[in-house]
């Protein structure tokens, strides 16, 4: 669309309804006279769930890595159920799923967004449960580092360079110069 100013950008709206709401009961076009507005409808209720669920639980369990697609499925995943308790059982089952990924990114991406999705649903104890994952997750990284700094202090200790400390321990530049400058402080107490 051309206006005298430029062009218009093409605005597309999606919504999607949970498992509550089928087909045929919504209005995907608001008309207001001088505007007509027209949203792309998904329904979750049409959604073969257990279908998605186990063609991602397959792929994790062999190894694949899960599609941007896969994460997003697996986020409304619960929103596919109906009654409570299929929720409820539904967010306890990604929960599971999402601590088997490998990448620590789509672990705390999944969860985040599932305590947003699911917000009216998620029961206390659920929500707490997302939070000790993210937690452990934040901790480990943290293990992590402070064994890759005693790695890298050895190298250092070694006479290895500081692009080659990078390069072996995935700290970056900034953490190893730092270390050199305590390494240095030590030598002189």
């Amino acid at each position: 669309m051309n206006n005298n100013l430029g062009v218009f950008p093409r605005i597309r709206m999606i919504v999607i309804y949970t498992a509550d709401v089928v087909r045929g009961t919504t209005n995907p076009e608001i008309d207001m006279n001088s505007l007509k507005f027209t949203i792309t409808e998904a329904f979750l209720s049409e959604l073969d769930s257990e279908k998605v669920y186990g063609t991602i639980l397959d792929k994790i369990e062999t190894g694949e890595d899960i599609s941007p697609e896969d994460m997003m499925q697996l986020i409304v995943y619960p929103l596919a159920f109906k009654d409570r308790e299929g929720k409820q059982k539904a967010i306890r089952r990604v929960i599971e799923v999402a601590k088997g990924l490998k990448d620590d990114k789509k672990v705390v991406f999944i969860l985040k967004c599932l305590m947003v999705f699911s917000d009216k649903v998620i029961r206390q104890e659920d929500a707490r449960h997302i939070k000790e994952v993210l937690m452990m997750t934040k901790v480990e990284c943290l293990i992590y580092e402070d064994a890759a700094k005693d790695i890298a202090k050895n190298y250092l200790k070694d006479g290895d360079s500081v692009d080659n400390v990078v390069k072996n321990t995935g700290l970056s530049k900034d953490i190893v110069i730092q270390l050199v400058e305590d390494i240095a402080k030590e030598k002189e107490q």
